[in-house]
């Protein structure tokens, strides 16, 4: 009994919601977007770190939170394809430190993914990578 539990919270027949979700969610965007476009910038501009650190922190909290509000839904997402290019991109994202001089090209890349994976359409973005059975995907808009 205790494992069916588990298995409805994390993947529950219809998508979990909360107020204002949408609004909030694209708040969460737009300031995610924000913050990465400027980071990108500073990172191309060689602007120092005190220039850097606030807009990296703003795009990793903001792009945490909007995977949270998925997360909060349904656990899904993981399986997904929008899924997928989220943890990519949270992987990139961990090569910052690691590989000085190649910013600019890594959040490129992240840049890319994202653009990518946020315009595709819902039918393909929802769609399952790894088929499990019982899983129902969140198909609402933002």
């Amino acid at each position: 009994m205790a494992a069916k539990t588990v298995k409805q919270f994390l993947l529950p027949d219809e998508p979990r919601d909360f107020p204002g979700r949408r609004m909030i969610r694209s708040i969460l965007r737009t300031v995610h977007i924000l913050g990465g476009g400027v980071l990108i910038g500073a990172y191309l501009f060689h602007q120092p770190q005190y220039v850097i650190e606030p807009w990296y922190i703003t795009a990793t909290l903001s792009g945490v939170l909007l995977f949270l509000t998925d997360l909060h839904a349904s656990f899904a997402v993981l399986f997904e394809w929008r899924g997928l290019s989220i943890a990519s991109k949270i992987g990139l994202l961990l090569l910052l430190p690691l590989m000085p001089g190649f910013e600019v090209a890594i959040l490129a890349l992240i840049l890319t993914i994202g653009s990518l994976s946020s315009h595709l359409s819902r039918k393909f973005r929802h769609r399952l990578w790894l088929s499990l059975p019982d899983i129902s995907q969140d198909q609402r808009h933002g």
